[in-house]
């Protein structure tokens, strides 16, 4: 007589534990390789974005882009990535930021893991930030316009956007993560580049080239208007500053040396 052949339970139990091993091992590798798929793609955006300020700049007598552009006291405001009519409508409409006629693209305003919906009172954009501190200036009409290139003493060592996010401690009694589409250099102590690839962040510089970086913690709990934030908040939300040299807790007592790499002019010796 001839016996039906099939697996022991002790059998099923080993191809069983082999596959969850395997599982186990080839699952995160997936997933770090997504990530840098994804910080691919973010890359590219960035580079995308630099090279229609550059357009735009071409376009207007060789001067930077204003961070944004108001009527109406804020009643609308063109942000670079988009439209919005806080104090009426609500209106957004992202196909009418000030780089979008040079980009012929929204979705590249889009980080592929930040994604921040944008409300009507919103400063965010979409996980992307502007250096306005110091590629705008201000004027009597509460706008912030641009300057001219020639300004910029070291282009491939000047922050032009980054991979952006802010720990907003000021609009809510919970603090939370929130998109920021104009970012702040160090001595306003407000750290919003975010290293959310890896640890890493990304940085487009004003002579157009885009390279990841890794932000620049600060070295104690950081004073705000609103409270200190904790550098283990900053560790943990990933948020950081781009920096040659390490940052102390407060950054506003010597703007000319921890602003290097968004300030125009550079410190001696640089």
């Amino acid at each position: 007589m001839k016996t039906k052949e099939g697996f022991t339970l002790i059998e099923l139990l080993v191809v069983i534990a082999i596959i969850a091993i395997l599982a186990a091992i080839l699952f995160p590798v997936f997933a770090q390789a997504k990530l840098a798929a994804k910080k691919t793609v973010s890359l590219s955006n960035l580079k995308q974005i630099e090279l229609s300020l550059i357009l735009y700049s071409n376009d207007y007598d060789d001067f930077t882009m204003p961070a944004y552009y108001t009527q109406d006291g804020f009643a609308s405001i063109n942000w670079w990535w988009g439209y919005q009519n806080p104090n009426g409508t609500g209106t957004t409409d992202v196909s009418k930021g000030l780089l979008v006629p040079y980009a012929k693209s929204t979705g590249i305003n889009a980080d592929p893991v930040f994604t921040d919906l944008i409300t009507a009172n919103s400063f965010g954009s979409l996980g992307y930030g502007y250096n306005y501190d110091y590629l705008t200036i201000g004027d009597a009409n509460f706008n912030q316009n641009g300057i001219s290139n020639s300004s910029v003493q070291v282009p491939a060592s000047t922050v032009a956007f980054v991979t952006s996010a802010q720990w907003d401690n000021f609009s809510s009694p919970t603090p939370f993560l929130a998109a920021d589409g104009n970012i702040d250099a160090p001595s306003y102590n407000d750290p919003n580049v975010q290293g959310r690839y890896g640890g890493q962040g990304i940085v487009a510089w004003c002579d157009g080239h885009a390279k990841t970086v890794t932000p620049v913690f600060r070295s104690g709990d950081m004073p705000t208007y609103s409270g200190p934030i904790t550098v283990a908040t900053l560790k943990s939300t990933n948020l950081g500053d781009v920096s040659p040299i390490t940052l102390p807790a407060d950054c506003s007592v010597n703007p000319s040396l921890y602003d290097q790499y968004y300030e125009l002019q550079k410190p001696s010796g640089y």
